[in-house]
């Protein structure tokens, strides 16, 4: 779309949605993310989420999913959902429904696991396509063209 763009009205739209960067990796960026060296910054943020990826998924969906799927076959997938939602942003605590969480996360992905029973493939997709901060990460420390990298990674 941004090759027509450019080609048609001589528009660089990636140019102008990155052109600001520093707003681009401040908004997305934890507070922790100062802390760490610029180097190594992309890895750290790449492990952690992977920890997180693995605690979330491995743990909370996968195992519920397994667990509840001796006993109440049906039922799985939607218990195993509304506890996600419940747990993952916390939300009757802080008030805070987001819902791209409650459909991708709460939903989509149980059913892709209940259906493929493959964690890893979601831990994966999880860190790699859904997680802003870790693509913040890269640019913040190793810059646009590292960006660039990530994004056609995740396109291919």
């Amino acid at each position: 779309m941004a090759i027509i763009a450019y080609i048609f009205y001589g528009v660089d739209l990636f140019g102008k949605l990155f052109e600001a960067t520093s707003n681009y990796d401040r908004y997305l960026a934890p507070p922790w993310f100062d802390y760490v060296p610029k180097t190594f910054l992309p890895l750290v943020a790449l492990l952690v989420w992977l920890f997180a990826g693995v605690v979330w998924f491995a743990l909370v969906q996968t195992f519920s999913i397994q667990y509840l799927s001796r006993s109440l076959s049906i039922a799985a997938i939607p218990v195993a959902s509304v506890m996600f939602i419940l747990l993952y942003n916390a939300p009757l605590l802080t008030g805070e429904w987001k819902l791209d969480d409650i459909i991708f996360l709460g939903l989509v992905y149980p059913a892709i696991l209940y259906r493929y029973r493959n964690s890893l493939g979601l831990i994966v997709s999880y860190v790699e396509l859904y997680e802003m901060p870790v693509r913040a990460a890269f640019l913040r420390g190793w810059g646009f063209d590292a960006l660039n990298i990530v994004l056609l990674f995740q396109v291919a």
